[in-house]
């Protein structure tokens, strides 16, 4: 069954209830009575104890995102992003850019595909992926018009977006994706690995699974620690956790074997300037490396 979403011209094969199980109706209702609603244009397909977990904690991380000046980019910039964030927050900006550059090579001149992005952040991407004429899944917890979901309705195309858990995309109806993006976030997967297994699920034969910002450390202690930090400061600030699931946050070189032995191949993903340090620290075995992540079903 398609599900229509109720204010965009987009629909959906339809996914299962994450409190029973059971497939979710044209009414968004489940058979064991459960009934999702939408926060604006994002459905929201999460528990109800999960889903008011999640709104105490985002009211504090957009205001935590304005304070560390993530939201530096006015909506109105949003259709020329990633190259506009670039004059905002370069260090940001740039390696998307590069991002965007790989899926144009990739993707922009493909027959139209079935595309789920996971983590998609503010829509830079899925605009882009939607004007090459591909069909648009994005699922991500955030859901506010700047840092999240719903910043969807900045755009002159539109997605499915989906509020949901990250680590039930199991939820998703299977066999349906031609691709599935991670978009900059496997690393803050609950399992990434587990993770992977979800999305091959998800494909139909012949697709691929793609993870950008994959940062690999040799020793990973020193970013694990950085992370930390940056938990503890917003737990002393807000009085909760910076994060919804338990996660390290960080891979390193033994989740880079576990994925390489698991099918994945790996492109650099790094500025010219870095790609030599990148071959040093691969040949010495020292330091982290910056690739883009390929897994075929």
């Amino acid at each position: 069954m398609e599900l229509q979403h109720p204010s965009l011209d987009v629909s959906l094969p339809s996914p299962d209830c994450p409190e029973c199980g059971l497939a979710i109706d044209a009414r968004f209702q489940c058979p064991g009575g459960h009934e999702f609603i939408f926060d604006d244009a994002a459905l929201v397909l999460m528990t109800d104890a999960k889903r008011q977990d999640l709104a105490r904690r985002l009211v504090h991380q957009f205001a935590d995102g304005q304070a560390t000046g993530r939201h530096n980019v006015p909506a109105s910039r949003f259709p020329d992003l990633p190259k506009a964030g670039s004059a905002f927050q370069p260090r940001v900006w740039g390696p998307r850019c590069r991002d965007l550059a790989y899926f144009g090579r990739q993707l922009a001149t493909e027959s139209p595909r079935v595309v789920l992005e996971v983590g998609p952040w503010n829509g830079w991407l899925t605009h882009h992926l939607c004007h090459w004429g591909h069909r648009v899944v994005a699922v991500d917890y955030f859901v506010d018009d700047m840092d999240g979901l719903n910043s969807v309705r900045h755009y002159d195309v539109s997605w499915f977006p989906i509020q949901m858990d990250l680590d039930r995309l199991d939820l998703l109806p299977p066999n349906f994706f031609d691709t599935v993006i991670f978009n900059r976030c496997l690393a803050f997967q609950s399992r990434p690995l587990a993770s992977l297994q979800m999305a091959l699920a998800l494909l139909r034969p012949g697709g691929t699974v793609y993870c950008t910002g994959l940062t690999f450390y040799r020793d990973a202690t020193t970013a694990q620690n950085r992370l930390a930090t940056r938990a503890r400061q917003f737990a002393a600030r807000f009085g909760t956790d910076l994060v919804l699931n338990q996660t390290r946050g960080v891979l390193d070189w033994r989740d880079r074997s576990a994925m390489a032995e698991n099918g994945m191949t790996f492109v650099d993903d790094a500025s010219r300037r870095s790609r030599l340090r990148g071959v040093a620290a691969r040949n010495l075995g020292i330091g982290m490396t910056r690739e883009i992540g390929v897994l075929r079903a």
